[in-house]
């Protein structure tokens, strides 16, 4: 989408939010159970296969990794990491701001005080809550995978995205690398249908 996104706007800016796999995970474990006490849980099945989930957030940090390394886009594809965000919301939202060479309003650093529709989200109530969109910068929501995930989808977010998690410097075991690799060097050499 890059490519199509600078024809369209030529001098535009990426601005990527990174964020630990298992917490991405662990979000869409809470969409979906959102979903289900709604009653719309079939319907959406299928867009939280822990699997699919694990893979569209490997593809998402190789498209980072993409355009991080596109000297085309130097000093133009911006990383803010989530856990840094809540830790030092001031800080990291300063530097971004700054980034985009726009003034930081001060009511961005307190959004449990903003209004509500602030901003142009319009709560669904799944993706998004309106007490999501109320709530201060927390950083309890940092490694939240550990404590709210099933063991199985906590083995299976480790195996399945231990590469990218290690290559952005996130904690990961060495046994889940080591099994990372051994998967995809196995799927390499499965023949093609």
């Amino acid at each position: 989408a890059a490519p199509q996104l600078l024809e369209i706007f030529p001098d535009s800016f990426f601005v990527h939010v990174l964020r630990d796999g298992r917490d991405v995970l662990a979000s869409h474990r809470d969409v979906e159970k959102r979903l289900a006490a709604s009653g719309q849980d079939s319907y959406h099945h299928a867009n939280f296969n822990r699997r699919r989930i694990c893979g569209r957030w490997n593809r998402a940090v190789s498209i980072h990794r993409e355009l991080r390394a596109d000297r085309e886009l130097d000093g133009r594809v911006i990383e803010v990491r989530f856990e840094d965000l809540l830790i030092e919301p001031a800080k990291v939202l300063e530097q971004l701001f700054a980034s985009l060479s726009l003034e930081l309003e001060a009511a961005t650093l307190n959004p449990e005080k903003l209004p509500a529709r602030h901003g142009g989200i319009a709560p669904d109530g799944y993706w998004t809550t309106e007490e999501q969109l109320r709530q201060p910068f927390d950083p309890d929501k940092i490694q939240r995978w550990q404590h709210s995930l099933p063991l199985t989808d906590r083995v299976l977010a480790n195996l399945f995205m231990a590469g990218p998690l290690q290559r952005l410097g996130y904690p990961v075991s060495p046994f889940y690398v080591h099994a990372h690799r051994t998967l995809a060097v196995l799927r390499k050499r499965q023949p093609s249908n």
